[in-house]
């Protein structure tokens, strides 16, 4: 029995679609738009997208950004320096300046 190439050949195959690299473009485009919107939700990252005219739901952000190797952290807040911490400062420098 001879082999045929359609057996043999890439089929299309059913499932969901993978994401188009426009998509992928515009979404690392604006994560690293500035410091603002790199802590900025899912959600609002895709409300950002769809307004450059993409129409893409939070998960698939959450999916971009986890193949780019992003992950969750918290932003460490420092606290503000007062007057006395920056004279302990100061006077801390000036005694170890040699």
């Amino acid at each position: 029995m001879p082999l045929e190439t359609c057996h043999v050949l890439n089929q299309p195959r059913s499932g969901r679609p993978a994401i188009l690299l426009a998509i992928i473009k515009c979404v690392l485009q604006v994560v690293l738009q500035n410091l603002t919107t790199r802590g900025f939700s899912c959600t609002t990252i895709a409300k950002e997208v769809r307004k450059r005219g993409h129409e893409v739901a939070a998960r698939i952000v959450w999916k971009v950004l986890t193949v780019a190797s992003y992950s969750q952290c918290k932003l460490t807040v420092k606290p503000g320096l007062n007057k006395f911490s920056k004279k302990e400062r100061l006077d801390w420098c000036l005694e170890h300046e040699n």
